[in-house]
């Protein structure tokens, strides 16, 4: 890095940055922080390394940074004496959805995306003759929105097991065949479908796929006239949240949304954005609770010597014996699979590793 520039800088530095990247090399600005100042942000940094390729290599340093000083350095230190492990707490009420938080140290957040991500996990290993088993639950949240909006499209392509990312950006791509779609643009379609569940707005799916504010409202425009029974849900759910001033999961738990009648339209929009999203997110975190109870209840009612040692958002992670993979197995995906009846099938995927880094 101290090449590209031509002398060495305080790499760490956000001050630092702002001058070489906005004054030595005048890129463009693309945001302000709340302070006023240049943001220098990893969303800011993608867009610019078409510019030039310093905010290239500062992303890949600031991601190699983060793993060497929140897990290389910080996870040995976290192994406990006794039993040899890492021991994590999970918090049952810091999130507003429901949804489990890790802490001291957070398991949740450990990258899987790239290969250095990757490696860190392979330092997770099942102790001698057993083996880690990862049970997934596969597209819960677009399976839980088809359940709540009865969209007959997307029941229809949830029992057919059409892969939805795929069939989303067939939509807005002129209606391109499915086996057609490049990873390109199963990723724009992905990215799309969760901006609905997300409550994002086409402001914010433009700078998220870097394409223009009409292109964005055009992708929004087509998957709502192809699922128009999901905007029905929606705008009948910020009605209904309006007059009650809360949600409602599957489970019939509550969870209040106190900015949906704001005469702040900032505040209100925000809200009916985080309508949406809390039903589904928390009626899945409800479904994985119950699962992770049922399960439970079965490795002690058969005395089944199995742990459940991790929860990852929608994943459940047991350390199991080897030999007893096939018998386990199914039965923990039966569990999961059928904890609750939706419109449309829950599915769960099971992978299995000696480590957590080569389950497959």
């Amino acid at each position: 890095m101290y090449c590209i520039v031509g002398k060495k800088f305080n790499i760490n530095s956000t001050v630092k940055i702002q001058e070489i990247l906005f004054n030595k090399y005048k890129l463009p600005i693309i945001k302000k922080t709340k302070n006023g100042k240049f943001s220098t942000d990893e969303q800011v940094l993608k867009r610019l390394s078409s510019y030039h390729i310093l905010p290239k290599v500062l992303l890949k340093y600031r991601t190699l940074y983060k793993i060497n000083t929140t897990y290389i350095l910080k996870l040995p230190k976290k192994i406990n004496i006794l039993t040899g492990r890492i021991h994590t707490t999970y918090n049952q009420y810091l999130t507003s959805t429901g949804r489990l938080s890790s802490s001291k140290p957070n398991l949740q957040n450990i990258p899987i995306r790239t290969k250095i991500g990757k490696k860190i996990r392979t330092a997770f290993i099942a102790k001698n003759k057993w083996i880690l088993l990862t049970a997934d639950y596969s597209q819960i949240e677009l399976r839980i929105l088809a359940h709540y909006s009865k969209d007959k499209k997307l029941i229809t392509e949830l029992f057919n097991n059409i892969d939805l990312h795929s069939a989303t950006a067939s939509n807005i791509f002129q209606n391109q065949e499915i086996n057609k779609i490049d990873k390109i643009h199963r990723e724009i379609g992905k990215k799309v479908n969760f901006s609905i569940i997300y409550g994002i707005s086409a402001f914010g799916l433009s700078r998220q796929l870097n394409v223009s504010l009409s292109t964005a409202r055009e992708y929004i425009k087509k998957y709502f006239n192809k699922y128009v029974d999901i905007k029905k849900y929606i705008d009948q759910t910020h009605k209904n949240t309006e007059k009650k001033e809360y949600i409602k999961t599957l489970f019939s738990r509550k969870i209040y949304i106190p900015n949906i009648n704001s005469t702040n339209k900032i505040l209100k929009n925000s809200a009916k954005r985080f309508c949406i999203n809390a039903i589904i997110q928390s009626t899945a975190s409800d479904i994985i609770k119950k699962s992770m109870i049922n399960i439970d209840l079965f490795l002690k009612n058969k005395k089944i010597d199995a742990k459940l040692i991790m929860q990852i958002h929608d994943e459940l992670i047991f350390e199991i014996q080897e030999e007893k993979k096939n018998s386990i197995s199914h039965k923990i995906k039966y569990l999961m699979e059928n904890c609750v009846k939706l419109r449309v099938p829950l599915k769960v995927s099971i992978k299995t590793g000696k480590n957590w880094g080569n389950i497959i």
